[in-house]
């Protein structure tokens, strides 16, 4: 998967050893290894936003290639998508109900 080469390159970068970026993420280092290998090609996306922002890599910039459009978000957005992604899934259905809505 070409998001995982990514982070994988930019742990690299960054000098860190796979267990660091596990440490550092909260991640257990046994599931970077099978995922940075294939032996894994199963991942959450909250597992790829703990590893970006351990990295301090964008989000938007692993899933995007060059010369894609990337919508940029404020700061503002950015706390929202941020709070909705800390909510459990029925708090995040009834999120959505309120936001449509509002917006009518």
């Amino acid at each position: 998967m070409e998001y995982l080469r990514k982070i994988d390159t930019e742990r690299a970068r960054q000098g860190l050893s796979i267990s660091e970026l596990a440490y550092k993420a909260g991640v257990a280092d046994i599931t970077l290894k099978k995922l940075f290998s294939g032996k894994s090609k199963n991942t959450t996306v909250d597992t790829v936003f703990v590893l970006c922002d351990a990295l301090e890599l964008s989000a938007a910039s692993i899933f995007t290639t060059e010369g894609e459009f990337v919508m940029t978000v404020g700061a503002e957005d950015m706390k929202l998508l941020e709070a909705i992604r800390k909510v459990s899934p029925l708090g995040k259905k009834t999120l959505l109900d309120l936001m449509l809505l509002l917006i009518q």
